[in-house]
């Protein structure tokens, strides 16, 4: 099996919406353990508008069975820049979502790679 980068992008609502999950896997029927290797996780504010806008990125550990969140504020043109001190670890099961307190203001684009063992 190789490993496949991943690109998503896409406009943040003021809903919660998942931008990926890792697979889980079923090594007992022959699914490879999938980890994604986050290389970039950028949050643009794509409008121009005097405002700031409030946004909350989590990170559901599926091994811990907890959520970890990160909030921040993006004002106009002002692109932020999540792994500033390097990449990030999803396993197997593992979500990451995103929201705002306004919508379409914000754009996220996620960047990984998806490494999966052989079994």
């Amino acid at each position: 099996m190789t490993d496949v980068f991943k690109n998503f992008t896409g406009n943040v609502t003021t809903s919660s919406q998942e931008i990926f999950a890792v697979p889980v896997s079923n090594v007992a029927n022959n699914e490879p353990v999938t980890t994604y290797v986050a290389k970039s996780i950028y949050i643009v504010h794509s409008v121009a508008s005097p405002t700031k806008t409030q946004f909350t990125l989590t990170h559901f550990d599926a091994s811990a069975n907890a959520n970890i969140s990160l909030v921040a504020e993006s004002k106009t043109t002002e692109s932020f820049n999540v792994l500033a001190q390097g990449p990030y670890i999803f396993e197997s099961g593992d979500t990451l979502s995103v929201s705002a307190n306004n919508a379409n203001e914000l754009v996220y684009s996620v960047s990984l790679l998806s490494v999966k063992q052989q079994i």
